[in-house]
């Protein structure tokens, strides 16, 4: 978009671009059917330029050297369920940190994979923003915490793992009992 004439409904597309799906989607329904058919065209062209526009810079095989390397083995080392259950609770920007930082994991390519598309379109062009726009002393903190969420995912699950063993236990001790 040439930002010398950028008109009213490409600068409606440009404000609610940022916003999630769903808020997207109700300020669109509420505009007259004129306006909402210009602005979701505009809308759609910010979306399909973010799309051609290049993913976000892949990170050097070494952590910068302010990242701490234990940070991010241990987001490496989650799984995509694990990163979906806690980047799904974060805000967006906090996402796009995590794939700026950790593009080459394994576990963040497939987690990215599995988004969907229109999220994606958003999230590439934010990584490399924030990848350019934030502190590594910053990203370090942001990505510690994530890792130190995915440390307690993890023993919530382990909790709740052991809980079900005990419990199948006991009713298998029951079933047991029952057929004598």
């Amino acid at each position: 978009m040439d930002t010398e004439t950028i008109d009213g409904y490409e600068r409606a597309a440009l404000t609610i671009r940022a916003l999630p799906l769903d808020e997207q989607a109700w300020i669109l329904g509420n505009l007259e059917e004129p306006d909402r058919e210009r602005v979701a065209a505009a809308l759609q062209a910010l979306h399909d330029a973010d799309s051609a526009a290049a993913p976000p810079p892949a990170p050097t095989d070494a952590p910068s050297a302010v990242i701490d390397e234990s940070s991010a083995a241990t987001i490496g080392a989650a799984t995509p369920e694990d990163l979906s259950a806690v980047l799904d609770e974060q805000p967006e920007w906090v996402t796009a940190v995590v794939i700026a930082e950790c593009a080459k994991s394994d576990a963040v390519q497939s987690y990215v994979k599995d988004l969907p598309l229109e999220h994606v379109a958003r999230l590439h062009p934010l990584a490399r923003h924030m990848h350019n726009a934030v502190k590594p002393a910053v990203r370090e903190v942001l990505l510690k915490g994530v890792a130190e969420r995915l440390k307690r995912q993890r023993a919530v699950e382990a909790r709740f793992l052991d809980f079900e063993t005990v419990l199948g236990r006991q009713r298998a001790t029951r079933a047991d009992r029952a057929i004598e």
